[in-house]
C-alpha cells in the first residue's frame, strides 16, 4: 500500500473542504439523501477523486460489508462500457445497494461521440443508478451535458485548512514536525493534495532517519 493510499480519506469528515455548504452536499450524497448524477470539478489535486471514492464506498456499504463498485477513466471508455455499467448497477442492487453508483474520472476527456453517448445513457437509464464524475475542465462538456449533473466545485484548499489533517497524519506516523516546518511545506503546495501528500511522505521519512541517526 502506498503512503497516499494509507492516509486516504475514509469518510466525508476526512475531506478538507472549507465551504460548509459544499461539504454538506457531499455528506448528503454519501448518506443517500441526494442521489442525482454529480460531477466534481476543479484543478488537479483538489480531492475530487478522493471525494468520489468516499461517497461511492458509503453508498455501497450494506450491513457492514463493502459491495464492489467500479471506476472508469473517461479517456479509455468505449460504447461497451455503458452496457457494463448497467450490469454493475444490477449486481449492486442484487447485493442490497439502494442507489447503485459508478465513478467516471476526468469525464471531460471523453471523445465528442462518447460525451453524446453518456448524455443519451443518462437520459434513458440514469434512473437505475448514479454516475459520480470528476473533471479538471468542466468547459469540456456542452451545456446540455453539464446540465445532467449536479455540479460541485472543488477549489484548492488553503494551507490553514489543511493543518489539522496534516498533523493527524504526522501523529499517526510518529513523526515530529514543528508547526513552522509544516506551514512552510504547506505554503509551497498551492492547495494540491497530491503535492501535500508527497511533501508529507518526504518529511515523515526525514523524521524517521533522524530518529535512527
Amino acid at each position: 500500500m502506498s503512503f497516499m493510499d494509507k492516509h486516504a480519506p475514509r469518510s466525508v469528515d476526512d475531506l478538507v473542504i472549507e465551504n460548509k455548504h459544499t461539504k454538506q452536499r457531499l455528506e448528503d450524497y454519501a448518506s443517500g439523501d441526494r442521489s442525482r448524477h454529480m460531477i466534481m470539478h476543479g484543478p488537479k489535486g483538489t480531492g475530487k477523486s478522493s471525494a468520489a471514492r468516499v461517497i461511492a464506498e458509503a453508498r455501497t456499504m450494506v450491513d457492514g460489508e463493502q459491495v464492489p463498485f467500479w471506476t472508469r477513466n473517461a479517456a479509455s471508455m468505449t460504447a461497451a462500457d455503458f452496457g457494463a455499467i448497467l450490469n454493475e448497477w444490477d449486481f449492486q442492487r442484487q447485493c442490497g445497494v439502494r442507489h447503485p453508483v459508478t465513478i467516471i474520472e476526468e469525464v471531460d476527456k471523453l471523445s465528442a461521440g462518447m460525451r453524446d453517448q453518456l448524455q443519451a445513457f443518462i437520459d434513458e437509464f440514469g434512473k437505475h443508478g448514479q454516475i459520480i464524475a470528476t473533471s479538471n475542465n468542466l468547459d469540456g462538456l456542452s451545456y446540455a451535458q453539464q446540465d445532467r449533473f449536479d455540479q460541485i466545485k472543488m477549489p484548492p484548499v488553503s494551507a490553514a485548512a489543511c493543518e489539522e489533517r496534516v498533523r493527524h497524519i504526522f501523529a499517526s506516523e510518529g513523526a515530529h514536525v514543528s508547526d513552522d516546518h509544516m506551514r512552510g511545506m504547506l505554503g509551497t503546495t498551492h492547495g494540491s493534495w497530491r503535492d501535500i501528500g508527497s511533501a508529507i511522505e518526504d518529511m515523515v521519512l526525514d523524521s524517521t532517519r533522524q530518529k535512527k541517526a
